[in-house]
């Protein structure tokens, strides 16, 4: 296709400021692509040095791929991906980070590139790694054991496939060892190189943290469906079972392996004893592990030799600085430092959203105005307190008498008893979508607040067609809020459109009346319906936010917000019933409701080419 490119005289005269900063990356996760998306998007500043080193490059997009292993979390766009190809924009270097020094500032990889830099961000993510215990200690990839990972791992896997699926009978299966998403991705990819899916065996230990999500589905009714879907073809499931030991020929080739029903009741002996759970024997030559993730070896020990504190994962503060100030991490191989409390692990939150954040506050690093509210100054200790030691007494809540005046002499006693600065707040949705064997999709969006006791807990409004291949759920939360959308069926659905509902009021669409009333037999066909396109329009979250502005400056909403603030402190509760919702509307004068409409009616004028559906008054009529 012809693409039609587009620019002016002012973008072209357009001054833009250079920085010439060294910023290297390690990892192409989708943190690190996010935070570099996020530099390279600044229209009024150029970068002139980003160093990203991944042992692969930047992976393919999900569109462009042959097959999928891993669930799409919807991340890019696929023209957004193109602008880590420009090697004008970004200069990439593949291979594994193996050593860096702190004081000289630069990098080494396994393949003798020696980077230096002035900021390195590492956002390396996790990789699934067969733990040593089970496995052969040498070799993994050619005796038949996969851990979905790298690309030559992939390369490795797929020429398995295709040369070993001449010679082998259907007895022998192919197992796929993990309970997440990705696990049903590596069933689709194996069915389209060809395994037979009489031979596919998925194997699912039980992990608490799905479990608590309500599946790896995040809905039992998909999670049922998707296991009666797999069952028809063939396909062999194993839920809660645990890997016990794998058994290899004298070639170190696998030849089968041996699981444990992890749900089984303890089996009795005549005397009363318990005995150990029976075991499982299956018969296969290829063993795709993708249960559970660590970082990556030549990283850990990169961390531990230039003593950057690591903890299961690298200690950061709350501007994702770790021990060396220069050196910055974020996403699934990071962490915050334990002195701010407890705190959910980076992968439960938006990836993009925390590159974005993660962007930001380097930004503010470097000098730029726009993003310097972000971080706070860094004070240099040029008045010889040992400000270390003061931070340990500030952790266990102590302030020793001599520390106090010390700190009272030099002005810093209110630094030092103050609490620490508050982390950083994550609020974007969460999606995923799969392709499942049968070419269906399966696609889910989430609040990062939707836990699996709110969902139990939620007005949960689900159809589907008459065949079963359409399946789709909204779930309305307490505080009458979308918090998720499911789907699955043998059809693609608009998914950047349906993603934007979710965190919005549900009144919005007024689903859950629509529903009571009986209005609503298609959900699928009513999100669908001409009249909701405004919602899904690309400016209607600003004109949202703007309408906020305005509306939370009508006197009358100050003092009913007051009024109900009162009354949620008053009776301690978390949200208000439908009774009082409805006395508080009428409380809303005429005045603050015209407002609203002529809004509305002018959002709908200045953007009417894009929404023609819509019949629009004269504006004139509102404002007599």
């Amino acid at each position: 296709l012809v693409t039609l490119h587009f620019t002016s005289r002012r973008l072209l005269s357009e001054f833009k400021t250079k920085i010439h900063s060294r910023i290297v990356v390690i990892g192409a996760s989708c943190t690190g692509l996010s935070f570099i998306y996020t530099l390279l998007a600044l229209p009024y500043i150029h970068f002139t040095n980003i160093v990203l080193i991944s042992r692969d490059g930047v992976p393919d997009h999900p569109n462009v791929s042959d097959h999928t292993w891993f669930a799409d979390r919807l991340s890019f766009l696929e023209r957004e991906y193109m602008l880590f190809r420009l090697p004008c924009k970004i200069r990439i270097i593949e291979g594994n980070l193996v050593d860096f020094e702190r004081t000289e500032k630069y990098v080494v990889t396994d393949n003798g590139y020696v980077e230096p830099y002035d900021h390195l961000v590492i956002t390396a993510g996790r990789q699934y790694t067969v733990p040593k215990e089970i496995s052969a200690p040498k070799y993994v990839a050619r005796n038949g054991v996969f851990p979905l990972g790298s690309k030559l791992m992939l390369e490795k896997l797929i020429q398995h496939v295709r040369e070993s699926e001449i010679y082998e009978d259907d007895l022998s299966h192919c197992v796929i060892y993990g309970s997440s998403l990705d696990s049903f991705c590596t069933i689709t990819a194996l069915l389209q190189l060809g395994v037979k899916a009489s031979r596919l065996a998925l194997v699912s230990p039980t992990v608490a943290e799905i479990d608590a999500e309500g599946g790896a589905f995040r809905d039992p009714a998909v999670e049922l469906k998707v296991e009666k879907l797999c069952e028809a073809m063939g396909i062999k499931f194993y839920k809660h079972h645990d890997l016990e030991r794998m058994d290899y020929n004298d070639d170190n080739q696998l030849t089968g392996i041996y699981i444990k029903n992890q749900s089984e009741v303890l089996l009795e002996d005549g005397e009363g004893s318990q005995r150990a759970r029976r075991s499982v024997e299956l018969p296969c030559t290829m063993f795709v592990y993708c249960h559970e993730k660590d970082i990556d070896p030549a990283i850990l020990s990169a961390l531990n030799k230039r003593s950057i504190v690591f903890d299961g994962r690298v200690i950061v503060e709350n501007n994702y600085r770790t021990t060396d100030k220069q050196i910055y991490a974020a996403g699934p191989i990071a962490m915050f430092s334990r002195r701010f409390g407890p705190y959910e692990p980076f992968e439960t939150y938006s990836s993009m959203e925390v590159g974005r954040h993660l962007c930001h506050t380097v930004l503010a690093f470097l000098g730029v105005e726009e993003f310097k509210a972000n971080v706070e100054e860094d004070e240099e200790e040029k008045d010889g307190i040992d400000r270390e030691q003061l931070r340990k007494e500030r952790r266990g809540q102590l302030f020793s008498d001599e520390a106090a005046e010390l700190a009272t002499e030099k002005g810093l006693k209110d630094e030092v008893i103050e609490r620490p600065k508050p982390l950083p707040t994550y609020k974007d949705n969460r999606m995923w979508c799969v392709l499942l064997p049968n070419d269906y999709h399966y696609f889910h969006c989430q609040t990062h607040d939707c836990r699996g006791e709110s969902v139990k807990q939620a007005n949960n409004i689900s159809t589907e067609d008459d065949n079963g291949d359409s399946y789709i759920r909204v779930s309305v939360n307490t505080t009458q809020y979308i918090q998720s959308i499911s789907y699955l069926g043998s059809n693609k659905i608009e998914v950047h459109n349906f993603k934007v509902l979710v965190g919005l009021p549900q009144t919005y669409l007024n689903i859950v009346q629509r529903w009571d009333d009986g209005l609503i037999t298609d959900v699928l066909g009513f999100l669908r319906q001409h009249w909701t396109m405004a919602v899904y329009y690309d400016k209607y979250q600003g004109f949202i936010e703007n309408l906020k502005g305005k509306f939370r400056r009508q006197r009358d909403i100050q003092m009913l917000s007051e009024y109900i603030l009162e009354h949620v402190q008053a009776e301690n509760v978390d949200q208000i019933d439908e009774s009082r919702r409805k006395r508080y509307g009428v409380e809303v004068t005429a005045e603050t409701q015209q407002m609203v409409q002529l809004e509305l009616i002018k959002f709908l004028h200045q953007n009417k080419e894009f929404l023609p559906i819509y019949f629009l008054p004269d504006v004139r009529c509102h404002l007599t």
